[in-house]
Parts: structure tokens; C-alpha cells; sequence
């Protein structure tokens, strides 16, 4: 006789989660986008990536892979995926548009009409000049959410240069607290600024989608949300500004001269 509390357990319906009902399309690459979206698909939502044709994601060629015999640091099957790929896309389905088509960018306006949140890393002006732009996709669809992610801003004299991670961790100040006190300012060795800005970026959709349990669906009105790795990476360094070096110590607040 089977246990009655195991037959209940799995007779009964998946606990509701928070976006569940929700349609995300994901314009995103590497790593902040894929990131913040993931996140967005584990809360519930359908989130449905969109990809180059024949390339995809171009992490797909990062390894680590998985395939049939195992984890290998370079490809030895055809199958064989990248971890960090699979990693940061579970939960997700995918599709491929050329979106430097006409049939392709007809398509991912066709998806529009039917999304709740898109969620975009581009490069600043790109969404202009495919015609995919937060005016553009709002125009048919009004209660859109369209989050925009950039490495600098939109706007700005820093608006074009990538934001490799590197980069910002240096502008931001967090390579001078970072390392010996006799040594050189370190890279912190997890892409934290990437992956704040993936943070923030899915913190401004599902904040907008679920706030006071309502969605746009409800509320009939979308919204734009943009954030950049430079802004999410320097809105949590301004206590290690007023910090040294100290190794593996823990570093004492240090007056910072005028």
C-alpha cells in the first residue's frame, strides 16, 4: 500500500511562484543580461531567448563543456554545450531571428505584442537601428516592461566604449581596496560588476511586475528600466573609497584627503 502522505505530495499542484503567467523575451548576451533573465525564468517566468542564426550566444563557445564523456576544457563531441551557457539559461526556451532582417525583425515584434518584459544588452543605439527600440516595441505593445542594460549608460560621453569587467572594476574603485598593502591594486577575481548589473536589471522588471501583486496586465501601463554595469558597480563602492588594502585582513575606514 503506498505511503498516503507521498501519493498527496504528488497529486498536488506546483506551489505558484511569482511570475508565473509571464512572457519575457530575451535579447540578451554573455553575461548581465543571461544572468538577470535567469533569474526571471526561476521566478516563473516563460522567458524565451533570442539568438543568432548558426552563431547564438557567442558564451556558447566558453568553455568548460558538457557533453557525453563528461566535462572537458575543449569541445569533443558535436553536442557537447558550455556550462556557463547552460548554466545561466536554464529554465529557458530559445529561438533564432536574424534581426538585421526584415522577416525576423517582423517576427520579434509579432512576440512583442504578446510580452509582459523584454530585456535587452545591446550596445547603446543598436535597438534604434534595427527598429526594435523601447518607443518602437511600445508603440504596439503599451504595457510593456522594456529593461535596457549598458556598460556605461545611455547617454554620456563613456555611452559607447564596452564596460568590460575589468574596466569597471578599476574606474569604480574597487581594484584599490582590493590586494596587499604593499601591492598594486587586484582584480577581484568573480565578475561582480557584471553580475550587479544583471542583479539590478532583473530587480527593475519583476519589481515593476510584481509590485502590490500587480502586473502590467492588470495595470495596462509598461515601463523602461535602465541600468548600466558602471552605475551598478559604483552605487556599492563608495564605503571601499574610504578604504585601504589590507590583505586578507578586514579594512579599517581611512580618512579620505579633499
Amino acid at each position: 500500500m503506498e505511503d498516503t502522505e507521498d501519493t498527496a505530495a504528488r497529486s498536488s499542484p506546483r506551489p505558484t511562484r511569482p511570475l508565473d503567467g509571464l512572457l519575457v523575451l530575451d535579447l540578451t548576451l554573455f553575461l548581465s543580461g543571461p544572468f538577470a533573465t535567469q533569474i526571471l525564468a526561476g521566478l516563473g517566468a516563460r522567458v524565451i531567448k533570442i539568438e543568432q542564426p548558426g552563431l547564438g550566444d557567442p558564451s556558447r563557445a566558453n568553455p568548460p563543456y558538457y557533453g557525453p564523456r563528461g566535462i572537458h576544457s575543449g569541445r569533443r563531441d558535436e553536442g557537447d554545450l558550455s556550462l556557463s551557457v547552460l548554466k545561466r539559461n536554464r529554465n529557458k526556451e530559445s529561438v533564432t531571428l536574424n534581426l538585421k532582417h526584415d522577416e525576423g525583425r517582423a517576427i520579434l515584434r509579432d512576440l512583442a505584442r504578446q510580452a509582459d518584459v523584454l530585456v535587452e544588452n545591446f550596445a547603446p543605439g543598436v535597438t534604434a537601428r534595427l527598429g526594435i527600440d523601447e518607443p518602437t516595441l511600445r508603440a504596439i505593445n503599451p504595457r510593456l516592461v522594456y529593461c535596457s542594460i549598458s556598460g556605461f549608460g545611455q547617454e554620456g560621453p563613456y555611452r559607447g566604449p564596452p564596460a568590460y569587467d575589468l574596466v569597471v572594476q578599476a574606474m569604480s574603485g574597487l581594484m584599490t581596496s582590493t590586494g596587499e598593502p604593499d601591492g598594486a591594486p587586484t582584480r577581484s577575481a568573480p565578475r561582480s560588476p557584471t553580475w550587479q548589473a544583471g542583479c539590478t536589471g532583473r530587480s527593475g522588471s519583476w519589481r515593476r511586475c510584481i509590485s502590490a501583486n500587480t502586473t502590467p496586465k492588470s495595470t495596462g501601463s509598461g515601463w523602461m528600466w535602465r541600468c548600466s554595469t558602471a552605475s551598478s558597480r559604483w552605487s556599492s563602492t563608495r564605503r571601499l573609497m574610504c578604504r585601504s588594502r589590507a590583505g586578507h585582513r578586514h579594512a579599517p575606514a581611512t580618512a579620505v584627503p579633499a
